[in-house]
């Protein structure tokens, strides 16, 4: 009876939370927006300022821990890649600075994030 009791108590406490573990629901991953910034040649271009942001509108929209726009210079694969809280659509600027911090070339895009998915956009600076 005791060995009955000490097993049944084993399987209760060792295979239940298994059980319920593998058979819960997963979270969808988080949207991710990759932005590669290119010249006109497809070249990409490396240190280009990236502005992820809301079109005016009367209400506020929080992108990320109340921003109301993100700016990210990109690396020198000429990409950006950010991880969001929420499914958006968001607008994207590019500008190009000379050394003497004069804009020579600048593009637009837009990026549509989805939960669990990653959204690739291209934006050529000319």
């Amino acid at each position: 009876m005791k060995n009955s009791i000490l097993v049944s108590t084993l399987l209760i406490t060792l295979v239940l939370p298994l059980v319920f573990s593998i058979s819960s629901c997963r979270e969808p991953g988080k949207p991710q927006a990759v932005i590669t910034v290119l010249d006109a040649d497809d070249k990409p271009i490396s240190g280009a300022e990236v502005t992820i942001y809301t079109p005016p509108a009367p209400g506020y929209v929080d992108i990320e821990n109340n921003l109301q726009k993100i700016v990210e210079v990109t690396n020198s694969a000429g990409q950006v890649t950010r991880e969001f809280k929420y499914e958006a659509i968001y607008d994207v600027s590019v500008k190009v600075f000379d050394k003497h911090g004069n804009v020579i070339k600048s593009g637009n895009g837009v990026i549509i994030l989805e939960e669990g998915k990653t959204y690739n956009e291209t934006i050529i600076a000319r």
